[in-house]
């Protein structure tokens, strides 16, 4: 009898035998649902069953004795490895870890959970699984479906999701799958149930309406000597930077996410899409949803010959009248929260955006920008740029347009270089209207519903070579760093790049900075020089500081770093609430200022400890307008705006 004290979680056992002491893993879950956690993690163990040969027979003919499958296995067999099962350790266990470490608080079910229990996901906001969570029971697929339908959101970190249909029997102790339809005695009997693809007659019941996403139009990536890491595979070419998906990653179009973790592989799903206006675009012909935003983008391998241009496909959609879903689309993706910041950073911006289910409007179209193309990932592909070289005499129309998951109302405005210059979806810009004083000169679009904000923005520079990245100014003790150097690069030829910082950080030829901060806390100074073949260079300095690693007590609390939040809601009226986080105890101070930059009100001016926190703000008294809110602790200094609508 586990005794109630025991919190919900993985947990690791011993236990004598006559042959010594053997080991086992197993969860633990509250006895009321969802009382721990609104988010439920599915663990993959069909799939660990599946391919367990423990006694001689798996699924799969490559583990089995003689060659040859079973169409049936026992789940009472004990796993093939020291402590269970590989696919668990290889895949999932790394996600599990990085939660524990991270104090984000879940609930656990395994495949059959979903089957027993026809109302297990009523009590939980979101549904989350990881690495090959490949078999799925007609039931099992069935209620995730009615719960996106519902509103619920489904995070997918795993590869071939949902491929293959199962049956269970013996109340749960044996899993069918005989792959073969022709070979499935239910075959012409009750199609829906034969242990094929779902995607595939006689089923027919394609997974992607559901995932976004496919096996069949994705493939294989570094498995083996398919598309090899030693080949340059591994990584996701990265698109709609723009998304709140990549917030705080710093991450551009055409940047390659993931690749020295090998984030891709081996199995990836993906989606029949087209380039429009440089932009990965579904087209729905192999019934993937067309509002799926693709972000990042991987070539694969495939067996099926269904795409003739398969590709893993990470990205994002919301459900007409449900729920949302991100589908990392690969097998590997949980590898890069070992050491990754940017999958790290992606994974917690899903998570926390998710369990507090408040999505912005979908930015799906804008004008201008530029469409080139690039060799990237081993393969020719298209960018869409909105980075110009400014000229005095020039004039241009900007637009976008804006579609909210909710179906609501969508405000526009338009800030330039900090200053509101309309509120339409369009803006005429004119030279009188931008400065030939600084580096460059930012147009913002913002796109607003009720609940959150999104923003998509173009960049005239001044000059050929420009450094306009943000850096990244504070790390964890013991910690990997990463900083992309985004740079406008007018002629497009080659770029050197020379670093002056601690010996610890070191600058790449692709220009990311990257080193493991020392294990005591300090302060290092970083200066970053790039040169182009044209005798042209530009600089940037800043401050690094290595703090104390903090603890996250909760799913929203990250005081492993700086960060301030944009309110919610925003617009709002007259009330609205702003978090923030603090990596290191000192003073802190959060100010209010209106757009001329006068201080109209200072909400936070004291010393705190390490963590994230939480204040409300009235704007009764003020007029409709744009705000600034600036935080300020140590050498952190952020401001971000908000608007006041009566």
């Amino acid at each position: 009898m586990i005794p109630d004290s025991w919190l919900p979680g993985v947990y690791y056992g011993e236990f004598p035998t006559s042959v010594g002491f053997k080991s086992t893993f197993f969860f633990v879950s509250p006895r009321v649902r969802g009382s721990y956690s609104n988010i439920l993690y599915v663990a993959s163990s069909n799939t660990w069953q599946a391919l367990n040969s423990y006694g001689g027979k798996s699924l799969f003919d490559y583990n089995s004795s003689n060659g040859q499958r079973s169409y049936k296995v026992s789940f009472l067999r004990p796993g093939e490895s020291w402590v269970g099962y590989d696919a668990f350790f290889q895949t999932e266990s790394p996600f599990l870890r990085w939660l524990y470490r991270n104090n984000i608080k879940v609930e656990f079910a395994v495949n059959y959970d979903l089957y027993a229990d026809s109302l297990i996901l009523k009590n939980y906001k979101v549904m989350a699984i990881c690495g090959q969570n490949e078999f799925w029971s007609f039931p099992e697929k069935v209620q995730t479906e009615k719960f996106i339908g519902s509103g619920g959101n489904l995070i997918i970190l795993s590869g071939s999701t949902c491929w293959w249909q199962v049956r269970y029997e013996d109340n749960g102790n044996t899993l069918v799958c005989y792959q073969d339809p022709t070979l499935d005695p239910l075959n012409g009997v009750i199609d829906s149930l034969v242990t094929s693809n779902f995607y595939l007659p006689p089923v027919n019941s394609p997974e992607n309406a559901m995932t976004g996403l496919s096996f069949i139009a994705g493939g294989s990536v570094n498995n083996g000597s398919i598309f090899p890491f030693s080949a340059g595979y591994g990584g996701y070419t990265v698109y709609n930077h723009e998304n709140w998906v990549y917030q705080g990653t710093g991450l551009m179009e055409g940047d390659i996410l993931g690749y020295a973790d090998s984030i891709v592989g081996y199995n990836v799903d993906g989606g029949l899409f087209d380039f429009v206006n440089g932009v990965p675009t579904f087209s729905g012909f192999d019934k993937s949803p067309t509002n799926f935003r693709v972000l990042g983008i991987s070539p694969a391998y495939s067996t099926y010959g269904f795409n003739p241009n398969p590709h893993g496909t990470m990205g994002i959609f919301h459900q007409s009248g449900g729920g949302t879903v991100f589908n990392a689309a690969s097998i590997n993706w949980c590898l890069g929260l070992l050491n990754n910041n940017y999958v790290q950073r992606i994974t917690i911006n899903v998570i926390d955006k998710f369990t507090a289910n408040k999505f912005p409007p979908d930015i799906v179209s804008w004008t201008p920008a530029q469409v080139s193309s690039a060799f990237l990932n081993n393969e020719n592909v298209s960018l869409n740029k909105r980075e110009f070289l400014r000229k005095d005499t020039s004039s241009v129309n900007l637009a976008v347009t804006a579609v909210d998951p909710y179906k609501g109302n969508i405000t526009y405005r338009w800030i330039v270089n900090g200053r509101q210059m309309g509120t339409s979806s369009s803006l005429s810009l004119t030279n009188a209207k931008i400065s030939n004083l600084t580096k460059f000169n930012t147009v913002k679009a913002l796109a607003f519903n009720n609940l959150d904000t999104a923003e998509i923005s173009w960049n005239y520079f001044n000059t050929q070579l420009v450094i306009y990245s943000d850096p990244i100014t504070s790390i964890n003790l013991n910690s990997n760093y990463r900083y992309r150097i985004n740079i406008f690069n007018y002629y497009n030829d080659s770029l050197t790049y020379k670093l002056t910082g601690p010996s610890w950080l070191s600058v790449t030829n692709s220009g990311e900075l990257i080193g493991t901060s020392p294990a005591t806390s300090g302060q290092y100074p970083v200066t970053i020089v790039v040169q182009n073949n044209h005798a042209q260079a530009d600089s940037q300095k800043f401050i690094i500081s290595n703090i104390t690693t903090g603890i996250r007590s909760e799913i929203n609390k990250i005081p492993s770093s700086y960060m301030l939040a944009q309110n919610y809601p925003n617009p709002f009226n007259p009330v609205t609430t702003i978090k923030y986080s603090i990596a290191k105890e000192g003073d802190v101070k959060l100010t209010v200022y209106n757009i001329l930059g006068s201080k109209i009100a200072t909400l936070v001016n004291e010393y705190k400890p390490s963590g994230e926190y939480a204040v409300t703000f009235n704007g009764s008294n003020l007029a409709s307008g744009i705000y600034l809110y600036k935080l300020e602790s140590g050498t952190f200094s952020m401001t971000k705006k908000f608007i006041f609508l009566k």
